[in-house]
């Protein structure tokens, strides 16, 4: 077994952990002492275990919210898969047809590290731009018209019409009275 020497609010302790997990003590413990004394400058020194003791709520509060982000992030997967499953039951399967969105979702899902599954917990990524289609793609041409099929038929993307004009239109100020002139 290794021991780490570690100091905390002036004081050395030594924790023993498993050969080759020296590193990582020392990074987790420096992330401590970082708080612990971030909450020292913010509340002057208070006495050593009420210190401790306020860095390790705020560490578990921390810990609270990414379980909730990462326990919300899970229950949209799931809603994603059943949704995609739902699909794949009611569309049977074309011999050479693309695979099913169940299939590609738990590929991509597997795939991902747990580095990532936590980064993505606490930074959900962002909504797709405004002159995005339903696949989450950049509108190129900008007219909001969506996408072209590969047989050349026009798709809608979200937020166009039928019509192919954008859909709910942003709200923008009155135009002036008939008769009334604007300037002072």
């Amino acid at each position: 077994m290794a021991q780490v020497p570690i100091t905390l609010n002036n004081r050395t302790y030594r924790l023993a952990c498993n050969d080759g997990e020296e590193k990582r003590l020392a990074a987790l413990a420096q992330d401590v002492k970082g708080r612990v004394e971030k909450l020292a400058r913010e509340f002057g020194q208070p006495a050593d275990e009420r210190l401790l003791l306020m860095a390790a709520v705020l560490l578990a509060d921390e810990l609270w919210d990414l379980r909730e982000a990462y326990d919300a992030m899970l229950a949209a997967a799931a809603d994603v898969l059943r949704e995609a499953a739902q699909d794949h039951v009611s569309a049977p399967a074309q011999p050479g047809a693309p695979a099913s969105k169940a299939q590609r979702a738990t590929g991509h899902a597997s795939n991902l590290p747990q580095s990532q599954i936590h980064q993505m917990a606490v930074s959900p990524a962002p909504l797709p731009p405004a002159n995005s289609g339903s696949d989450g793609k950049i509108d190129k041409n900008g007219d909001g018209r969506g996408k072209q099929g590969p047989d050349g038929s026009q798709q809608m993307g979200a937020g166009t019409s039928s019509a192919g004009t954008a859909g709910p239109a942003t709200p923008v100020a009155d135009p002036p009275a008939r008769g009334k002139s604007s300037a002072a």
